[in-house]
């Protein structure tokens, strides 16, 4: 951005000095031969000024049009200069943009090793953001980043109003806006299918949480438990009524499918206290 912006100063400037120059020539022209014919006019016998300052006006216009060539030779040699750098740096652009071009997405090139290192499956995280002014998308997508050797991806999914309102009961918010910046982790490389398998590995939840028989302070650590029963009074088998004591519940099972970092597995957090 930087070097963009000096190098469109340098062709400006190159451009203005142009300009002075041509004007330096013409009225040095002008300067020329007014002060000849002032000079002539005096040696006739009709002396409009006097020859000194004639000759003074012929020459500081002489001047001025040897200055003028001067400026319009450099003003060229400049912009040939300009020209050349111009055109070097368009040429290594089309190349960039050859190479990024026949670079094939990583998310389709991946191999088998990267996926799974020492038989642990790869963790991706999503985030919702808001894409509104985007020609694309309007409104909440759920989205990751994908890095590539020349360029950053951004794979998203668009979210619709049942998404939304899904997503706001998991994550305890009545404000739609309140969801931008939440996230979430799945082994899923497609934020379409992470999305899906997401809400519904907490579709119990948020069915019990719909269905009002329950308060949500009873149910929110049991978000993403497969022990969950969330039905007809009953959280679940082993707490019927909930888990109400500080701290998570020790008897919670998360759902396969659920991928977590340490940080975001409430019995790692609350072992380290």
């Amino acid at each position: 951005m930087l070097k963009k912006f000096a190098f469109n100063c340098l062709r400006n400037f190159n451009a203005a000095f142009g300009m002075v120059s041509l004007t330096a020539i013409g009225l040095g022209a002008i300067a020329t031969f007014s002060g000849l014919g002032l000079l002539y006019f005096a040696r006739g016998g009709f002396p409009i000024v006097e020859k000194d300052r004639s000759e003074q006006i012929a020459y500081i216009g002489t001047c001025a049009i040897v200055l003028g060539f001067t400026g319009i030779i450099f003003a060229s040699l400049g912009g040939a200069f300009l020209s050349i750098v111009e055109e070097s740096e368009e040429t290594n652009s089309s190349r960039e943009t050859a190479k990024i071009a026949d670079t094939k997405p990583l998310l389709l090139t991946k191999p088998e090793s990267f996926e799974k290192s020492n038989g642990v499956p790869f963790i991706y995280t999503y985030t919702v953001i808001n894409f509104e002014g985007h020609p694309d998308s309007k409104g909440l997508v759920v989205c990751r980043f994908e890095e590539e050797p020349y360029r950053k991806l951004l794979l998203y999914e668009e979210l619709r109003s049942h998404h939304i309102d899904d997503l706001a009961v998991i994550c305890d918010e009545i404000d739609p806006d309140k969801l931008i910046g939440q996230t979430f982790s799945s082994y899923k490389s497609l934020p379409c299918e992470a999305l899906e398998e997401h809400l519904d590995i907490h579709r119990r939840y948020v069915n019990a949480v719909n269905s009002e028989e329950f308060t949500s302070c009873y149910l929110q650590v049991c978000a993403g438990c497969k022990l969950l029963h969330g039905a007809n009074n009953i959280v679940c088998g082993i707490h019927p009524y909930g888990w109400f004591e500080d701290g998570c519940c020790p008897d919670k099972q998360w759902d396969e499918r659920k991928a977590l970092f340490p940080f975001e597995d409430d019995a790692v957090v609350e072992s380290l206290k």
